[in-house]
């Protein structure tokens, strides 16, 4: 599976860890006896480990921290040792790694909104920045010969709520019987979405060349537009639609 960089994850991700480490450098610095730096994070790491209330909202994982199960070990294993300054002295990194947690609780709130803000879903050019080398496939028999195909109209679509009801029973042949006609017979190939963005979008072309259906993988948006992207001398009356 190929990564795709998310750019709003990694800026809230290295937000966090900032974060993390300036209250590490602060809590070190009050120290008299200073601990091992490797120790210091190893520690705070374990302290992060909880026994958590999971729940799902719009396809993202929120994770709420209930019982601090690492600062219970880290507790068990430095309170064995003879020396029971151990657990003085790494006490408040553990607290700090278990702390972290709703730091991560809410930069995973804020993924969201600043995705949007860095990528709007309503901006085609969020799914098709780069259309230097897009090119038309037919996917489906239903489709028309096509004589030529141009995308200088697709940086000027605009999203519209798309009829999932219309799209179903001109698809389906079971449904209706003149049947076997797809509603987006040809793929549009070649194109680049937004660096940063985390998606690689799949996008169908519609029938009469004006509408666009892109399928990110979490959802599926509908951009139109008033000219048609084919050049079809049997399409007729599809293209005035």
């Amino acid at each position: 599976m190929t990564y795709m960089f998310n750019a709003s994850n990694a800026i809230l991700t290295v937000f966090s860890y900032t974060i993390i480490g300036l209250f590490i450098y602060k809590i070190y610095k009050k120290q008299d006896v200073k601990p091992k730096i490797w120790k210091v994070i190893l520690v705070t790491f374990i302290g992060i480990f909880s026994f958590t209330f999971n729940f799902s909202r719009e396809e993202t994982i929120y994770k709420v921290p209930i019982l601090p199960l690492g600062v219970w070990i880290l507790y068990w294993i430095l309170h064995k040792r003879e020396n029971t300054n151990r657990w003085e002295k790494y006490r408040s990194y553990a607290w700090l790694g278990f702390a972290a947690n709703f730091l991560f609780l809410i930069t995973t709130f804020l993924n969201a909104p600043l995705d949007n803000l860095l990528y709007p879903k309503d901006d085609i050019r969020t799914y098709i920045a780069n259309d230097k080398k897009a090119r038309m496939i037919v996917t489906h028999s239903s489709a028309l010969p096509v004589k030529d195909f141009s995308i200088k109209n697709i940086q000027s679509m605009e999203r519209e709520p798309m009829d999932a009801i219309l799209w179903y029973e001109v698809s389906n042949p079971s449904i209706t019987s003149e049947a076997k006609l797809e509603m987006f017979p040809y793929q549009l190939i070649g194109t680049e979405a937004k660096w940063g963005s985390g998606i690689k979008p799949v996008i169908y072309i519609e029938r009469n060349g004006k509408g666009l259906l892109i399928s990110t993988g979490r959802e599926q948006i509908y951009f139109r537009s008033t000219e048609s992207l084919l050049d079809s001398t049997m399409m007729g009356s599809e293209q005035n639609d």
